[in-house]
């Protein structure tokens, strides 16, 4: 996972991301941008989680959050 998040990590810092842990995140035109990388648990596989929210939006507490998931299955080459 170390050389992945490298890897984009140069793109992504380039892009004016900041990076903690296993996220890159920034602010843009009132939107909070985030990027997550997260290891699947059975294998040599990865999901990249994407997330796009309002700047003055409340804050949602996490019992009442509602979680929209898109999956798409992607095959890098």
């Amino acid at each position: 996972m170390k050389q992945l998040l490298d890897k984009v990590g140069i793109v992504l810092s380039q892009k004016g991301y900041k990076k903690k842990g296993k996220s890159f995140r920034k602010i843009k035109n009132g939107f909070y941008r985030l990027v997550d990388f997260q290891r699947g648990a059975y294998g040599d596989y990865y999901f990249i989680n994407l997330c796009l929210h309002p700047v003055d939006f409340p804050r949602i507490e996490k019992k009442k959050f509602v979680y929209l998931s898109i999956q798409r299955n992607m095959s890098v080459s």
